[in-house]
């Protein structure tokens, strides 16, 4: 397995904006998110493409893509999917790749639980970035919104939700909305759903009911996050959900949009130190013997009694006043 990742480490190097030692570095990153040779191998293509897609190191994007598919629970097979998502969402919406990472890292967790997908958290995001709200802000209010909205919705049917007053006032509160944002098994219905729903809800409402409502659903510091991702017009929420939906092979072509002169200088600094380590490991295997033989009698010169050194040190001053 190691011998396959190293020749897939040489590969993808050898195509790469990036160094071998750059495309090494980020195998290093998965191997301690817990890939296994194999893993690393089937994921590295993928995420040096969305990489240099989105301008970050590959070892930063390797980071993000590794850590949500383990929250989602993803194979190793999806690494692309993944990557086309997270690329697809920084370039529609006004944040940098690492803010989305940063804001999945706070929300995936629940989003998993409630049955959001990957790319349906994305799109959320991505319009919380276009409100002005992005990182580990955006990621801590989706995470406490969709958890509050889930009791909410459901809180009617649940056997344990009145064991505390702020679930009943949560029920209460959506009862009042009058928004059906579950669907027939209990779950969340997909996200563009359920924010178009709240939205057209809280347009019945006047301003300050509306920050009422929204403090007592999503408490106080998400409910104003809320209410700016719930501001989204119904277009936009559309249309931002239809693209990270539909995200496949967006970071190869945004990858290949990028290509021109300096792209290609890149690439080619990149082969040559490929080229360079290769002929190094040849020239490195005919000398070992000679540094070998050269290491061995440096130790033994080094062992030599003090007035043997003197001597011989005396012997090579008058070789080289000669010699001059």
């Amino acid at each position: 397995s190691f011998g396959i990742l190293k020749k897939e480490i040489e590969a993808v190097a050898s195509v790469a904006a990036g160094t071998p030692t750059e495309v090494a570095a980020l195998a290093t990153a998965l191997s301690r998110a817990g890939f296994s040779a194999k893993e690393t191998t089937d994921s590295l293509r993928g995420i040096v493409l969305g990489a240099e897609a989105t301008s970050v190191s590959f070892a930063e994007m390797g980071s993000i893509a590794a850590d949500n598919m383990r929250a989602f629970g993803l194979q190793t097979a999806e690494t692309g999917r993944v990557v086309d998502i997270l690329t697809q969402t920084a370039n529609k919406s006004n944040q940098t790749v690492l803010d989305l990472g940063e804001s999945m890292k706070y929300a995936s967790p629940i989003a998993r639980t409630l049955g959001v997908p990957i790319d349906d958290l994305a799109g959320a995001l991505g319009l919380l970035a276009n409100n002005g709200i992005r990182g580990s802000d955006a990621g801590t209010a989706l995470r406490t919104g969709l958890t509050r909205l889930q009791i909410a919705a459901g809180g009617a049917d649940s056997e344990v939700a009145n064991l505390t007053r702020g679930n009943v006032q949560l029920t209460k509160a959506m009862a009042t909305l009058g928004s059906s944002i579950l669907d027939t098994s209990g779950k969340l219905k997909p996200m563009d759903q359920v924010l178009i729903g709240l939205k057209q809800s809280f347009a019945l409402l006047s301003t300050t009911d509306q920050a009422i409502l929204a403090k007592a659903l999503f408490g106080t510091e998400a409910g104003s996050k809320f209410q700016a991702l719930l501001n989204s017009t119904e277009g936009s929420i559309t249309s931002m959900f239809t693209a990270t939906r539909n995200a496949g092979g967006v970071a190869a072509e945004t990858r290949k949009n990028m290509e021109g002169f300096d792209f290609s200088i890149k690439v080619l600094g990149g082969n040559i130190e490929s080229l360079t380590n290769q002929i190094g490991g040849v020239i490195g295997a005919g000398l070992k013997p000679l540094i070998d033989f050269l290491n061995t009698a440096i130790g033994l010169a080094q062992k030599l009694p003090e007035p043997v050194k003197a001597i011989g040190a005396t012997s090579a001053a008058a070789g080289l006043l000669v010699l001059g």
